[in-house]
């Protein structure tokens, strides 16, 4: 009897701890999908800034 409680917890334990690794792996993955789509965004906002600024730069030589 007690031998079969031990395997059931070790057992739940192991569970528990690949549940966890599993969710830490998910999270820390959107995270990082997160960042790198914010981080995509921001340079494509500069980049369009930049963009923008030069041919207004350009416009202005024009005249």
């Amino acid at each position: 009897m007690a031998m079969s409680r031990t395997v059931a917890m070790s057992r739940t334990a192991a569970m528990n701890r690949t549940a966890a690794m599993s969710r830490t792996v998910v999270m820390s993955r959107t995270v990082a999908m997160s960042r790198t789509a914010a981080m995509d965004r921001t340079a494509a906002m500069n980049r369009t800034a930049a963009i923008s600024r030069t041919e207004r730069r350009k416009q202005e030589w024009d005249i």
